[in-house]
């Protein structure tokens, strides 16, 4: 199933893409995942086919985000004490141990756990672990949860894959 969807731009908005950062352009015109376009005109529409849109839409303009460095992120996740192995491992194989600009699945999955928006949205702002889908704590937290609590890390609404390449079901989910 595909979607179109149609969001209005505005002159100070900056679209990141995983090939490419726009700044200070009226506006992007993104006709597949793949195929970039810039449009010049004030108020231009940015537009899409999104593939199972309630996966993968994603907001126009999210809040700012703090920039985290390799260290500050292996410092938050030593925070969480005995689960940090997991944590650590997970964020190892779904970024690379890295947070900021970190973009998966051609352009719907973003930072160090590589979040949907819409699984974000369910699974974190829902259930008050979060509010910020590009922030690495907000993401951390939302992790944690549905690894140790909702049980779901090894799923393919959590991180089938990862869990499955790196063997992580041998950690306990104490």
């Amino acid at each position: 199933m595909f979607l179109l969807l149609t969001i209005p731009l505005k002159v100070e908005d900056k679209i990141e893409t995983p090939a490419t950062k726009y700044s200070e352009l009226e506006a992007v015109s993104l006709r597949s995942p793949f195929v970039v376009e810039v449009v010049s005109t004030e108020e231009a529409i940015l537009t899409s086919l999104v593939e199972k849109a309630s996966n993968t839409a994603t907001p126009s303009k999210l809040p700012q985000q703090k920039s985290y460095s390799e260290v500050e992120i292996m410092q938050l996740i030593a925070e969480k004490g005995s689960r940090s192995v997991l944590l650590s491992d997970l964020n190892a194989c779904e970024a690379g141990g890295r947070h900021d600009n970190m973009w998966g699945d051609s352009g719907t999955s973003y930072g160090g756990f590589m979040f949907k928006y819409q699984t974000f949205q369910t699974h974190c702002v829902l259930e008050g672990l979060g509010t910020n889908w590009k922030d690495f704590k907000d993401q951390l937290n939302c992790a944690e949860d549905m690894i140790f609590v909702e049980k779901i890390g090894d799923t393919f609404e959590g991180w089938y894959n990862c869990f499955r390449m790196m063997n992580l079901s041998k950690y306990p989910l104490d």
